[in-house]
């Protein structure tokens, strides 16, 4: 791997580790609707400038307007569910949960996408990643009275941001990268407003320091240098290294928490997020093997 591709790793996986913790600190005094509107509009802001510096018109067409309602969608459901579940479970196991896109996407596909199939090895990973889930919710009662809801509600948005790319897929939206991401993230932002009025959300009065650099920190780094970041290195690296980042930062992300946040997780918890682990690594395993033999067949 180049020194350049090398350091755009690092940074993703920097970013990835420490948006759990920082959506749970944006939300300290300020809120947790509100935060993440913040967040929105601030990102919303970086990508129109974008937009418009890159002269991006597919943004514009039919097509492109389509897959941004669709993102724009699921982002707006999927942060929704996390921002709440951040008040109620550890930041780490934010980042555990989001670790289990790639098992969230593969059942997705199972169902919309006839032509991709699960590897056998895939499978057993997904079991495991589902009996580690088991395992954790039963440890919720030793997190908080809503750990298991949080959980619950963090389950399910990483399920809808999963089955929203899929959809995508599925239905021909074949749409640039960044059309898809300004766009639903413009979406989402315009979604939040009203969200915000009808709930009735007050305005907060004083938001300490620490939410305001988070909020910020999100919006600038979490939403749009992170994946400014993530598909350059889909061009430059091979999918076997970009899919280790998956694994690496629910582990790095656990750390963090543990040192910055005081998070003390259960037993119990460590071992259904072990569960977890290894269940990514067989699925991603399972992928590799596929992937080579292909490529001998290939040749």
């Amino acid at each position: 791997m180049q020194r350049s591709a090398l350091l755009t790793w690092f940074g993703v996986v920097l970013i990835w580790s420490t948006t759990p913790l920082a959506i749970q600190w944006s939300a300290q005094g300020a809120g947790f609707l509100y935060s993440l509107m913040t967040r929105m509009l601030v990102a919303s802001a970086l990508f129109a400038l974008i937009v418009a510096w890159r002269r991006h018109g597919e943004l514009f067409t039919r097509g492109g307007m389509i897959a941004s309602l669709v993102a724009g969608f699921g982002i707006y459901a999927s942060m929704m569910l996390v921002y709440w579940a951040a008040q109620f479970i550890p930041s780490g196991l934010i980042a555990v949960l989001f670790g289990l896109s790639p098992l969230a996407a593969a059942l997705w596909s199972q169902w919309l996408l006839p032509g991709d199939r699960i590897t056998r090895l895939g499978i057993v990973g997904v079991i495991i990643g589902i009996a580690g889930l088991w395992i954790i919710f039963g440890s919720g009662e030793s997190l908080s009275a809503a750990a298991i809801p949080g959980t619950i509600a963090a389950l399910i948005g990483v399920t809808i941001q999963n089955g929203t790319m899929v959809v995508l897929k599925r239905y021909g939206v074949e749409q640039s990268a960044l059309t898809m991401t300004a766009g639903g993230v413009i979406v989402a932002a315009i979604l939040y407003l009203p969200s915000w009025w009808l709930i009735g959300a007050p305005i907060p009065a004083e938001i300490p320091l620490r939410a305001v650099l988070a909020i910020v920190y999100l919006g600038v780094a979490g939403s749009v240098l992170g994946f400014m970041l993530y598909f350059s290195l889909l061009k430059r690296i091979s999918a076997v290294s970009l899919s280790l980042v998956t694994l690496i930062t629910p582990v790095t992300a656990l750390l963090l928490g543990q040192w910055l946040n005081a998070e003390d997780l259960p037993r119990e918890v460590w071992f259904g997020v072990a569960c977890i682990m290894t269940g990514l690594v067989l699925y991603q395993f399972g992928g590799w093997r596929a992937m080579r033999a292909s490529y001998r067949t290939l040749r």
